[in-house]
């Protein structure tokens, strides 16, 4: 008698536990597609939408405040200093164009005095220096003192000396030399004259001052190369 109610029992606990399932399956298929549900998955809110408790994504384009990578490199470059360009080469146009000149009278001691004179020129770039070392070197502010005043004085005594070690030789010797000390003894006179030690202020005398101690601060390399020049006789 009780075996078929026994199983109606379990049939009719199978059918509403069957129920049961479906209808949590279809409560939580249906609850994602409602307005207002509270069971709907965090991952369907837009990615960085920036409600409360969720954190924006990072963005990967550069912030309103920073620079693009060629705009960075355009205001560095528009904030650098334009490289220096100096007016005042290493070697003046006319030195050593002597080597291009046609050789003259060759005088019978030449040797003897470029020996003497090459001793001398070291020693006095040694203590007063020469080209950049020079305290007339145009480019440096003491070029407009006192120290380019003695450095003047300095390289026209060297010019002058060149040329009473050479005052007996015949006047078609030692072209070179002769032209080039009086270059020098010009500059000297010419710094002197303009002031330059004082740092004058007009544009045109500021230029003749510079030119004069370009050519102090290269006097003891033309005095060499007028003695070098004597040597192949010219």
């Amino acid at each position: 008698m009780f075996a078929p109610s026994g199983r109606l029992a379990r049939g009719a606990m199978a059918a509403v536990c069957t129920t049961a399932i479906l209808s949590a399956a279809a409560c939580t298929s249906g609850g994602s597609g409602g307005s207002g549900g509270s069971a709907a998955s965090p991952s369907a809110e837009p990615s960085g939408a920036g409600g409360p408790g969720v954190s924006p994504q990072p963005s990967l384009s550069p912030s309103a405040g920073s620079p693009t990578p060629s705009a960075a490199a355009t205001t560095a470059a528009d904030r650098a200093e334009p490289a220096p360009t100096s007016t005042w080469p290493d070697l003046p146009p006319d030195r050593l164009a002597w080597r291009d000149k046609p050789k003259g009278a060759y005088a019978a001691d030449a040797e003897e005095i470029h020996t003497k004179a090459n001793d001398m020129l070291n020693r006095m770039e040694t203590t007063y220096g020469s080209q950049h070392g020079a305290k007339c070197w145009p480019d440096r502010p003491t070029m407009w003192t006192d120290q380019c005043t003695l450095g003047a004085t300095k390289a026209e005594a060297a010019a002058k000396q060149s040329l009473e070690w050479i005052k007996n030789e015949p006047a078609a010797t030692f072209t070179t030399l002769r032209a080039n000390a009086a270059k020098v003894t010009k500059a000297a006179g010419a710094y002197r004259t303009n002031g330059c030690a004082s740092d004058p202020k007009a544009d045109t005398t500021r230029k003749a001052c510079q030119d004069a101690a370009y050519t102090i601060a290269q006097a003891y390399n033309y005095l060499r190369d007028g003695f070098n020049a004597a040597l192949e006789a010219r």
